[in-house]
């Protein structure tokens, strides 16, 4: 039976930043997919989407598409996604991958775990209308994974971000979580609260910055390759 995964995309994007790698895993017999949680389509743009909201675009997702055991598969901001999926529907979730994103512990919001400046994102969120600002150009290119081609396809497609989302505090009820989590990015260090809510993270190192799904395409797919067949 084709194993089921699903792509969830971090912060600014939809699920086509998924593209190449979603078509990769498909070609290797697997049901990839993928998706694009709200306030974060041209087309329908939501800034009150929360935390909690986001969640519930995922849980909806595999209610909807009936998948059973997926493999929840996160980038950055969406690890909160992803972490509070698994501890309200435990049942449904068969493994975490973390790909250069965040864990949450309980309580925590994305801004903490970033290590922003929390006065200072929640003003600029109120000044830019309940939206978090995107990256601009230049900070995409002081990013030196990332090709002149991969800037201009950030900078295309990046759209602002529900600012709720990022203010919105986790909520983990579980004491451990108890699903097999993996770590795929640079560096890792989980934290000891991290350790004890997660369990024996496996980590698997890439060096391709924030972005390895445009920047080390082949290598990521081999490494999610591993991680599901096992």
């Amino acid at each position: 039976m084709k194993k089921d995964i699903l792509l969830v995309p971090g912060a600014w994007m939809g699920d086509w930043i998924w593209a190449g790698l979603k078509d990769n895993l498909n070609k290797l017999n697997y049901n990839a997919y993928s998706i694009t949680l709200s306030g974060l389509n041209q087309q329908s743009e939501n800034k009150d989407a929360s935390l909690q909201t986001h969640v519930n675009d995922v849980k909806s997702f595999i209610e909807q598409n009936k998948l059973k055991n997926v493999i929840l598969v996160g980038h950055s901001y969406s690890g909160f996604v992803i972490a509070q999926v698994a501890d309200q529907v435990p049942e449904n979730i068969a493994k975490l991958v973390f790909i250069e994103s965040f864990l949450p512990t309980n309580g925590q919001t994305l801004l903490q775990a970033a290590g922003l400046d929390v006065e200072t994102e929640n003003q600029s969120i109120a000044d830019n209308n309940g939206k978090w600002p995107l990256p601009t150009v230049r900070e995409l290119k002081q990013e030196t994974h990332l090709t002149a081609q991969m800037v201009e396809y950030l900078s295309q497609n990046l759209m602002y971000h529900p600012g709720k989302s990022v203010q919105e505090a986790a909520a983990i009820r579980a004491k451990n979580i108890g699903i097999p989590s993996v770590f795929i990015g640079g560096r890792f260090s989980p934290s000891a609260e991290q350790k004890s809510l997660y369990g024996d993270i496996a980590f698997h190192e890439l060096d391709g910055g924030h972005w390895p799904m445009l920047t080390e395409l082949e290598k990521l797919t081999k490494i999610l390759d591993f991680i599901i067949s096992t």
